[in-house]
């Protein structure tokens, strides 16, 4: 072997080498997954682990080239710790990967997934102080946008809250009912502690509201529409509180309940299958849960064609040409709604013959409970 050969494969053995993540590391993770006690694991991960993994991200992101465009990339990097940081428990060492190479690639796919999230964020946005970067209809945009003093915004911002609590005050007085006062109180203490909610989505409102007041779905939706009642008789345009912000959160809790109230409806019907099923004592087991298996997703085929085809009918009102473009895709969904009626109704023939087996029982009547 030549002198040059013998400095090539040294250099690359050397590149090779782990300094960094050694098996100390490996058995300091493993260690810091077995330990209880709160403070110890915070000093393992302190000394050991954390080092290592801030030389992992950093390594990757010298190797790789990882941006983080207008970001400040050390940003990035402990962004990247605390992410390996949250998967530390997902790596197993029984399964008999090195607990580099596991995290080696979790963190780069991390990076990857961020710089390109990045990336796309900055080529959405321009600066308006680089008119270079404005296309003619970003600047046209921006002279002609109204400049509004921030001060200004944010007081009407607390203009439109405090309007808010108005309304509802309003309404607390308004409502008799031992519910409905108590549906209130939910409704105001989720908009006097709006800054400390979290996830505040649709599902969370629902979640909040009913574990505020205490009521189930079917009274928190009858008290709802009461207070609706009364919302639109003194609130709209010449009316005692022209105010329009509240009416999206009393439309989408509302739609939201309807939705949940038919996932009750399914779940029933799912538990009422399980029911008959397991009253017939001669099915086995596994036949059971096949034949459960194949009611559940029955109904969840039944149901998303369901929504579809309504989409698709709604898309559809615009005329002839629709007619010929979604036609052909609406026949599909009745085609899968269909099916699955198909499916439950041979299900119901296959359980009727079980029960002939131990007494007699009506086809239209096991259809009738399993359909609900």
């Amino acid at each position: 072997m030549t002198e040059t050969n013998k400095k090539t494969e040294k250099a690359k053995k050397k590149k090779r080498k782990n300094y960094y993540f050694t098996q100390e590391v490996q058995d300091k993770i493993e260690l810091f997954q077995k330990t209880e006690c709160v403070t110890t694991k915070n000093k393992i991960f302190d000394e050991h682990i954390l080092p290592a993994f801030r030389d992992l991200v950093q390594s990757l992101i010298s190797v790789y080239k990882f941006k983080a465009t207008n970001e400040d990339i050390d940003h990035l990097k402990s962004d990247c710790v605390s992410f390996l940081f949250e998967t530390i428990y997902k790596w197993k060492p029984e399964k008999g990967k090195k607990a580099f190479s596991y995290f080696n690639v979790v963190a780069k796919n991390y990076l990857t997934i961020q710089s390109r999230r990045m990336l796309k964020n900055s080529n959405r946005n321009v600066y308006l102080d680089d008119e270079l970067s404005l296309s003619n209809a970003d600047k046209k945009f921006v002279y002609d946008k109204e400049y509004v003093d921030g001060d200004v915004v944010l007081q009407k911002s607390l203009d439109k809250y405090n309007k808010i609590l108005e309304v509802i005050d309003f309404l607390s007085d308004s409502v008799t009912d031992e519910n409905d006062i108590k549906c209130c109180y939910a409704i105001k203490k989720i908009f006097s502690d709006i800054e400390d909610i979290e996830f505040f989505n649709k599902r969370a409102v629902f979640v909040y509201l009913r574990e505020i007041s205490g009521l189930n779905s079917t009274e928190l939706s009858s008290s709802l529409s009461s207070i609706r009642k009364i919302y639109k008789k003194n609130v709209g345009f010449e009316k005692q509180f022209n105010l329009f912000d509240f009416e999206w959160f009393m439309n989408d809790v509302d739609k939201l309940l309807g939705k949940l109230e038919k996932n009750e409806s399914k779940e029933n019907q799912i538990k009422n299958f399980a029911d008959i099923l397991d009253n017939i004592d001669t099915l086995e087991n596994k036949k059971k849960m096949l034949w459960k298996e194949i009611y559940e997703n029955a109904l969840e085929d039944r149901e998303k064609a369901k929504m579809l085809f309504n989409d698709a009918y709604v898309s559809m009102q615009g005329g002839v040409n629709e007619h010929m473009n979604i036609g052909s895709v609406m026949s599909k969904y009745m085609e899968r709604m269909s099916k699955s009626n198909d499916q439950i109704l041979k299900l119901a023939e296959l359980i009727a013959k079980e029960e002939e087996k131990s007494e007699n029982i009506s086809e239209d009547d096991i259809f009738s409970k399993i359909t609900g």
